[in-house]
């Protein structure tokens, strides 16, 4: 059997607490939703099955995916929500993949969204208890309970995102591979001033028009990524301070993916869908992974047990490939995991490989910037990064491309897409989605 990417699109990525702060993930997730079945023209009667995901908790919205159906008119269309961190939306396609093989679905949309401008607040466990075992007492009984504890347990505080096995957030977590891994300061800042320089100029060419869908707000529609800074310099990003070691550390705001609202959806198909309804494909998918590994080892290391995987379930290797996106979750934790993959040490230590993994052309590498230029809403970045790959990959005329994403929980995805027509048959597995376009035709 095989399974068609039919379309992707996405919102635009925007700083939280700025041009989308207003829309809920709800708001977000019906625009992509309702767009995606639109472009493609097909009927949301066809479409079986809704998966969505987010890596944060949200207030008022229970189940995502349902309330995304039932907001857009579909109430026949089944959902679930999941989570797999900054790789949710690949982990939602891949469970897409594997409802249409199983004969559960034969039409299905996975995406992710995030809107960190709404996100919950944690309340202490102090509060929380208190007015749980007070629920039906009256409101003023139950405020004058609250005010008998000490502020810090009664005021909200900005949702943890630390590592709950290690108590470090992310970025104290790349300082660690960074520094293991040997990458400089000036190594790191000049990933995030190239990534910058990329997206600018791809932005400038159009090559993501097609694949934004603007959002409405009340101060009018927004319509392009609101991060990328053209005029970014060397000197400009030198002269930010590190965020987590004040002293030896290299993570900084400007070689960082910030924090980001936004969405995004990719329309999956089996082969007899998009015969019967006349569909017409991007891409097939072709195998798929999702590794995990000792948090020890590095927790954002994902890409670099991935990644190879991936390719080897595919049968390629990296010279192979046309282009490779990895996710830039921070400038220093790509670097680190290109220089894995160019390790033997880590080859056979970590990967039961004779010989490294390869190096990987830096002409092949996020040939239109990353998430520290273009945003990364938790949720949305997989689904981003298979849109933008395939449309990039099409619009050169390649045969391969790569994704490899990097996830919190010591977690790794990626893909892999072949544009060449022929075979395709689907085989799961632990890190990437390989692609195959059917027909010629222009991304949307």
């Amino acid at each position: 059997m095989r399974i068609a990417v039919v379309d992707a699109c996405r919102t635009p990525f925007t700083k939280a607490g700025t041009a989308l702060a207003a829309k809920t993930i709800l708001d977000l997730a019906t625009t992509v939703v309702g767009e995606l079945v639109a472009r493609t023209e097909i009927d949301p009667q066809q479409v079986s099955s809704l998966i969505l995901g987010s890596a944060m908790k949200y207030q008022g919205v229970a189940y995502l995916a349902r309330e995304t159906a039932i907001a857009l008119g579909w109430p026949h269309i089944q959902g679930y929500d999941l989570e797999f961190a900054c790789a949710t939306s690949a982990k939602t396609l891949v469970n897409g993949a594997h409802e249409i093989l199983a004969g559960d679905a034969d039409v299905v949309i996975a995406g992710g969204v995030e809107s960190l401008s709404t996100v919950a607040p944690r309340v202490s466990d102090e509060a929380t208890a208190l007015v749980n075992r007070h629920r039906f007492a009256p409101a003023a009984e139950r405020l004058e309970l609250l005010g008998g504890l000490p502020p810090e347990q009664v005021y909200p505080q900005p949702s943890p995102v630390a590592e709950p096995y290690t108590g470090k957030v992310l970025g104290e977590h790349a300082e660690e591979i960074i520094a293991e891994w040997g990458i400089s300061r000036e190594e790191a800042d000049a990933f995030a001033v190239r990534s910058h320089h990329r997206a600018a100029a791809a932005a400038r060419e159009g090559r993501f028009a097609d694949q934004i869908v603007p959002v409405m707000t009340e101060a009018g529609f927004v319509k392009e990524d609101s991060f990328i800074r053209p005029d970014t310099s060397l000197e400009k990003v030198a002269a930010l301070p590190p965020v987590f070691d004040p002293v030896n550390g290299t993570v900084t705001a400007a070689n960082a993916s910030p924090l980001t609202d936004g969405a995004g959806a990719v329309l999956l198909a089996s082969e007899e869908a998009c015969e019967r309804l006349d569909l017409q494909p991007e891409a097939w998918l072709r195998s798929w992974a999702l590794t995990a590994h000792d948090p020890a080892l590095g927790v954002l290391m994902g890409p670099a047990s991935a990644l190879p995987r991936a390719l080897d379930r595919a049968g390629l290797t990296l010279d192979d490939l046309d282009l490779v996106d990895f996710h830039e979750a921070f400038a220093g934790q790509v670097l680190a995991n290109l220089r894995a993959l160019a390790s033997d040490d880590f080859a056979r230590e970590r990967l039961g490989r004779d010989t490294a993994v390869g190096e990987i052309d830096d002409d092949k590498l996020n040939v239109n910037g990353g998430s520290v230029a273009l945003g990364h809403p938790f949720g949305a970045t997989g689904a981003r990064i298979v849109g933008q790959s395939v449309a990039e990959l099409r619009r050169r005329g390649g045969r391969y491309a790569a994704v490899a994403i990097c996830a919190g929980g010591t977690r790794g995805a990626g893909i892999v897409a072949d544009v060449t027509a022929g075979t395709a048959v689907c085989v799961g597995g632990s890190a990437v989605v390989v692609l195959a376009k059917p027909k010629s035709r222009i991304f949307r």
